[in-house]
């Protein structure tokens, strides 16, 4: 099994691209300490290769789709790249399905209430 560049090490809580969560990021590691099969590395390039082919098959099918979705995309992510997102919902509207209500408010209201244990989520800065 060949795998893309990028097996799994620890980083510092400040150099990664995963969370903006401090407590989150250190019961992550505590995890992968506690329970090494679960760490991962990069992805196989067969894995790469079939997601982006999914994607593309899913965003010219988009016109097929009949049945309200909810869209949820990342403001702040720097892992995961939204323009295909920005396609799919592109391929929505030409098809008279726009993606409607672009509602940061209630995103981060969301994603407050995800935090686990009672804390709060607050973005890094």
């Amino acid at each position: 099994m060949r795998l893309v560049p990028g097996r799994w090490r620890p980083l510092p809580y400040v150099v990664n691209t995963l969370t903006h969560s401090r407590e989150r990021y250190r019961r992550n590691l505590r995890y992968y300490a506690d329970h090494p099969e679960l760490r991962v590395g990069g992805p196989t390039y067969h894995w790469v290769k079939e997601s982006i082919q999914a994607g593309q098959q899913i965003i010219a099918q988009a016109a097929n789709i009949t049945t309200p979705i909810l869209l949820l995309q990342a403001g702040e992510d720097r892992v995961v790249d939204n323009r295909s997102q920005r396609a799919f919902c592109q391929a929505l509207s030409d098809a008279g399905h726009p993606c409607e209500g672009e509602n940061r408010g209630l995103s981060k209201a969301l994603a407050m209430r995800s935090c686990s244990n009672g804390t709060r989520c607050a973005p890094r800065h």
